[in-house]
């Protein structure tokens, strides 16, 4: 969820609206948390993060703002771990999944459902699906109808205030939110490539997006002659005319780095950014430019 709505990040946003909900539940409110993803890689990331318990509202807002968007979509183990831990016999149980993708780890979330249905036990299954396509709202939106809940459609900020709000008026009185956190791959590129005061140089601008839960990156930037890219091959190191390399300690931002060059050659400029928390690892690498004048 780490792409953007209205340039807030959609997990932030989530988060936000959720808390605001939360917030507003009468003190003696039941909530529980389960979510997937933050941190755990792979499809084995579902978690019961908190049990569902009377006047626990504040307690689950507090969960929420350590979530940290990372790993796969697995709904159906998720929608498992509710029916296991959070839903009874004697209650409806109001269930809120929060997603901006669907079930990517072979799992049937409607199976899922309906294994919950024959044990006996009572809820309806609501899902705000975040910047879907129209094939995913789709599925979606037959979850949804198979939990006999309703499906929104989250594509400004807005319509997320508007569902919460829906919420509200139906005075929930058990709530069990699951959260989706899905994250952006890591990212590099070149803004702009400017002539600078001297001959032969130039201030290169980037952008970069790395992993949020690390804080330790590198930035690499590396210019090649021109005659030796190959469309097929990759450039040897060994014809690298010049590399340059700036530390990072944020997660994302942006950068510049001033280039001087020895003489006067065609060159492309490639930037990678490297991940040097732990072993250091490549995460990304820019698309090749030629090293004049570029702005966008």
């Amino acid at each position: 969820m780490a792409e953007k709505l209205d340039g807030i990040s959609r997990m932030a946003l989530a988060k936000e609206q959720l808390q605001r909900f939360l917030s507003k539940l009468p003190y003696d409110a039941e909530v529980g948390l389960v979510a997937y993803g933050n941190r755990i890689p792979g499809c084995d990331s579902a978690r019961l993060y908190h049990p569902i318990r009377r006047g626990s509202s504040f307690s689950v807002m507090g969960k929420l703002g350590n979530l940290i968007p990372a790993g796969s979509t697995p709904i159906a183990s998720t929608i498992d771990i509710v029916g296991e831990h959070l839903l009874n016999e004697r209650e409806e149980t109001q269930i809120l999944l929060i997603s901006d993708g669907i079930e990517s780890c072979d799992g049937d979330p409607i199976a899922s459902l309906q294994r919950i249905k024959v044990r006996g036990k009572k809820f309806k299954l609501h899902v705000l699906g975040i910047s879907l396509d129209a094939r995913s709202e789709d599925e979606m939106r037959s979850l949804s109808l198979a939990g006999n809940g309703s499906y929104f459609s989250i594509r400004e900020r807005e319509d997320i205030a508007i569902a919460f709000q829906s919420f509200e008026q139906a005075k929930v009185k058990i709530e069990t939110v699951v959260s989706s956190p899905k994250p952006s791959e890591p990212k590099i590129k070149i803004v702009s490539i400017l002539p600078y005061s001297e001959s032969n140089s130039y201030i290169v601008r980037y952008e970069y997006e790395g992993i949020l839960s690390h804080q330790e990156y590198l930035a690499k930037l590396m210019v090649f002659p021109r005659e030796k890219k190959s469309v097929l091959n990759q450039i040897p190191p060994s014809d690298l005319i010049q590399l340059e390399v700036q530390s990072l300690s944020e997660s994302k931002g942006s950068g510049k780095i001033v280039l001087h060059l020895a003489k006067s050659i065609d060159s492309l400029a490639q930037m990678e950014l490297w991940d040097m928390h732990g072993i250091p690892s490549r995460m990304a690498k820019s698309e090749l430019n030629l090293l004049q004048n570029f702005q966008p």
